[in-house]
């Protein structure tokens, strides 16, 4: 490792190549509730050897050249929001691309960004708001994920329904790789070529390149946002409701239907509330006036004061405030969610929660419905584990989950990717052949 170290400090500096382990903690774990859960409690604490930052795409790949000779254990690291292992610390080295966060324009008539992999999204937003554009891209974790994150793990934001997830928003990427150097790609129009690199990248969680640079589509920032917040009879009634929204056309740029759980606690009623908000400019306000008009018609049921939907909007990003008060009391927060089929929302939904409800483990479990596609939906689920079972009882609890959507014919993940949680259902559905395909591609490019 001495060696290693050695040459890692020729290419990067000294500064930039950390051994000690105060500065190795960053590095401990993703924020896996279970992994979050083991460190607090001092029962299990992991720490790569060597973290390296490269300032620039030629010090990265220099470094991936001089990995092979060593025979070391490889990670890459962004903002550290993954929730499903994606990142673990069980490596020799770990490549962290914190400073390869440059944001700018390549083409601003055109409407296209090129931002470094360490780039955060809050930061990109921000940096775009000042000059009358966004991304449209929201998640919750938009405060701690980098661009490259958001790329490698299929992210997707709360209005995603306007702006697409970051499957749409990307039009290029440049990636490194320890076989065939830098390879980019774009930015593109459409890219009607064979293997386009950038919708590779997406979802690939690492396994075909270090991401070093991204182009991304952006939009003119909107002039105003109208809402609505309706307090719908039942939760199937509101899934119904998303399907003639879907089927007419009309979806708004953010819609989210709340089980009576959270809808209790966010809206202070005793049923479902669906909201939606549409994006728009002051040149088109009667055409955006008319579309609005339109929803209200479509979304049956009890008008609420539009208040609740900023309350929301601004107070959706304290989520980890409210983790750390759970967890003081002996509940430990996890998510999950799943592309769901309209077809089978009813019978999944059931059929998750009555298994998982059986657990006594589990002590809270609720549910929403934040993305509509043509084909189907995206439901996340929100659970409260005992701390005192958390340890025999989260992978039964994955397990049991991740089986009733296979069986019901579900995806496996909607948005936070697969990591190490997922990958054994991820080699059900694709079987032995896909799994040798995935980890075949992996090799060929180096990793």
């Amino acid at each position: 490792m001495k060696q290693l170290i050695n040459e890692l400090k020729k290419i990067v500096g000294d500064e930039y190549v950390i051994t000690d382990k105060a500065g190795l903690i960053p590095y401990s774990r993703d924020y896996n509730p279970i992994s979050l859960y083991l460190e607090v409690k001092k029962l299990k604490i992991s720490y790569p050897k060597i973290a390296v930052q490269p300032g620039t795409i030629h010090e990265l790949q220099q470094i991936l050249e001089i990995i092979p000779k060593y025979k070391v254990k490889m990670g890459v690291y962004g903002g550290g929001s993954g929730v499903l292992q994606a990142y673990t610390p069980d490596v020799d080295l770990v490549i962290d691309l914190c400073r390869l966060n440059w944001i700018r324009w390549y083409d601003e008539e055109s409407r296209i960004l090129y931002l470094g992999p360490g780039a955060y999204l809050i930061e990109v937003e921000e940096w775009l708001g000042r000059r009358g554009y966004t991304l449209g891209h929201y998640p919750q974790s938009i405060h701690v994920t980098t661009v490259g994150g958001a790329v490698a793990t299929g992210s997707i934001g709360m209005y995603s329904s306007g702006y697409g997830g970051i499957e749409d928003l990307i039009v290029g990427v440049e990636i490194a790789t320890p076989r065939y150097g830098i390879i980019r790609y774009g930015p593109v129009v459409r890219g009607n070529i064979p293997l386009p690199l950038d919708k590779l990248m997406v979802n690939s969680e690492g396994r075909f390149g270090v991401i070093t640079g991204v182009y991304l589509k952006v939009f003119r920032k909107p002039d105003i946002t109208l809402k609505g917040v309706v307090k719908i009879k039942s939760f199937y009634d509101g899934v119904e409701i998303l399907r003639r929204i879907i089927d007419y056309r009309v979806y708004p740029h953010l819609i989210r239907l709340f089980d009576e759980y959270e809808s209790s606690i966010y809206f202070h009623s005793d049923k479902p509330v669906l909201i939606y908000g549409l994006h728009g400019y002051n040149e088109t306000l009667e055409l955006l006036m008319n579309w609005k008009s339109t929803l209200d018609r479509i979304v049956d049921g009890e008008h609420m004061d539009d208040k609740y939907y900023d309350e929301w909007v601004n107070s959706r990003y304290r989520y980890i405030d409210y983790i750390h008060r759970l967890y003081k009391m002996g509940i430990i927060v996890d998510t999950m969610e799943y592309g769901v089929p309209w077809s089978r929302v009813k019978k999944f939904n059931e059929e998750i929660r009555g298994r998982l409800l059986e657990n006594p483990g589990i002590v809270y479990l609720s549910s929403h419905i934040s993305h509509i596609h043509t084909t189907g939906c995206g439901i996340y689920y929100t659970l409260g584990i005992d701390s005192g079972s958390i340890q025999e009882e989260y992978m039964n609890i994955w397990r049991i989950a991740l089986e009733t959507a296979i069986e019901n014919g579900c995806d496996i993940s909607h948005h936070h990717g697969i990591g190490r949680i997922r990958y054994e259902a991820l080699k059900r559905i694709y079987g032995e052949a896909g799994v040798k395909l995935i980890d075949d591609i992996s090799r060929l490019l180096g990793f």
